[in-house]
């Protein structure tokens, strides 16, 4: 019985397997353009998805063209107007992993740009995350409305002028995290492509590369590898955008810059007269002010130690390089993220007290402080009157974690215990008396308890034999530490 229920299992596994592969990929088909992906008065109303290899063509691994009478075919098959496509439809292509047998590493865009359905139509481009290679779509876009470079894309160049002139492109999906170049004018006019956070990380972003395109985005992150920012790449001149894409009050959006690249390494090219990746001012060509920024963060390590409180971005740069967000430079501060992880030491004034921990930050070396807990909490007294046998009980509790930690940190030793005295005492008028360099000072009329094994939550003393001639008497009880750091 067994054995039969395990072949049965195995069938069934199987079955599974080769139905999910057969279904993988379907033939064309419409689907609805989602409200995020439409423009104001829009007239289209769905896109028209083609996604099996049979629509496209190419050699090897590389596809770079439309197979119009599969396309066709298969349309007509499937009840869909292919006269429709350009004024209710809008073509997507959801570009497959494989043609065959062999992995897709290049989509050539370039070579698919002209032909009718794509040219002007086209509304979404979908690439497998593997794809390492595009060519661009220049100028062959204004209906472009997403495009996903799919998941841990290997793409590793974005091509000049790629998506140049996108005007309703609305969403850019998975975009490549490890670039060697964004090349010129990549996006320039794609001015809703980039909303909330982009990263970047580049070697070289080209000039023009996102002019016109981040007056959206709210967070800009440079990566490590970011070396070139190129002139006018970085930047938006709000009147050359149509309105719909333009925050409310007409500014850049932008709140917040992250530069994880080594700052003083970047370089700034000028082209022409020019010089400005992020601002400038160059007559009918100037762009608009970072109106919104709030801060500039240099998160290098290199740029963590340099930094000093008041720095502006400017005492960063190289030499002759120079980068300003709005026309003056001077208010471009900047701050750092530090990384404050190792902790050095504890410091109390008084151990009844909360202390501060100090603790230095693991890429520069700056400190700060956190507030941390009292090691001892007095617990009262109590007395008992005797005329022959009376005395004296206090105690108190000890939080054993913060003390342990203390000693830690202290990397050296420490003696705990307690000392009794008699205030009228000419050698001891109070406790800090009893200590001279750290020492304590046992005089005639004083009594020290020292404890040698730290190991109680609570601990007290009790002082028992006084009888009737000393209830007069002045006396004082403390609990004391004192440290030698070896």
């Amino acid at each position: 019985m067994k054995r039969k229920a395990t072949i049965s299992l195995l069938f069934i596994a199987l079955f599974v397997v080769v139905f999910a592969i057969c279904v993988s990929a379907r033939t064309v088909y419409l689907e609805e353009i989602p409200q995020e992906l439409k423009v104001q008065n829009d007239s289209f109303t769905h896109f028209v998805v083609f996604e099996e290899g049979k629509y496209f063509t190419g050699s090897g691994a590389t596809i770079d063209g439309l197979n119009t009478n599969a396309m066709n075919a298969d349309m007509e098959s499937a009840g869909i107007d292919a006269s429709k496509i350009g004024t209710v439809y809008l073509t997507r292509y959801n570009f497959p992993a494989y043609m065959g047998e062999t992995l897709v590493t290049y989509v050539n865009l370039n070579s698919m740009k002209t032909h009718g359905y794509f040219s002007n139509v086209c509304g979404y481009i979908q690439l497998a995350g593997t794809v390492n290679k595009v060519h661009d779509m220049n100028q062959r876009v204004s209906q472009l409305r997403c495009i996903d470079f799919g998941e841990n894309s290997q793409v590793t160049e974005i091509p000049y002028c790629f998506a140049n002139a996108a005007g309703r492109l609305m969403s850019v999906k998975n975009f490549p995290r490890n670039l060697s170049a964004i090349k010129g004018d990549a996006f320039n006019g794609a001015a809703g492509a980039f909303r909330g956070e982009l990263y970047l990380n580049a070697t070289t972003i080209d000039a023009g590369a996102f002019n016109n395109a981040i007056s959206n985005v709210t967070r800009l992150v440079f990566g490590p590898n970011t070396r070139t920012i190129g002139n006018q790449s970085i930047c938006a001149e709000l009147r050359e955008i149509v309105d719909f894409y333009e925050p409310a009050d007409h500014k850049v959006a932008i709140t917040e810059i992250v530069f994880e690249c080594d700052v003083s390494l970047i370089n700034f090219p000028e082209q022409g007269s020019a010089k400005g990746a992020f601002w400038f001012e160059a007559g009918g060509n100037s762009r608009t002010e970072f109106s919104h920024l709030e801060r500039i963060v240099l998160a290098h390590p290199n740029n963590e130690r340099a930094y000093f409180e008041g720095a502006v971005f400017g005492d960063f740069l190289a030499d002759g390089e120079v980068a300003l967000f709005d026309a003056d430079g001077s208010n471009d501060f900047v701050t750092v993220y530090h990384s404050f992880t190792i902790p050095q030491r504890i410091v109390y004034d008084n151990f009844l007290e909360d202390g501060n921990k100090i603790v230095a930050c693991s890429k520069c070396g700056a400190t700060t402080q956190e507030k941390v807990r009292p090691i001892f909490t007095f617990l009262g007294y109590s007395y008992k009157i005797s005329d022959t046998n009376g005395g004296i009980e206090c105690g108190y509790s000890i939080d054993t974690a913060m003390l342990e930690e203390y000693k830690r940190l202290l990397g050296g030793e420490i003696e705990l215990g307690f000392v009794a005295f008699n205030v009228d005492s000419d050698s001891a008028k109070n406790v800090t008396e009893l200590f001279v360099d750290g020492k304590l000072q046992i005089t005639e009329k004083s009594l020290q308890v020292a404890i040698k094994e730290i190991s109680y939550s609570k601990i007290g003393i009790t002082v028992n034999g006084f009888n009737a001639d000393s209830k007069d008497k002045n006396l004082a009880y403390a609990l004391y530490i004192t440290d030698k750091v070896v």
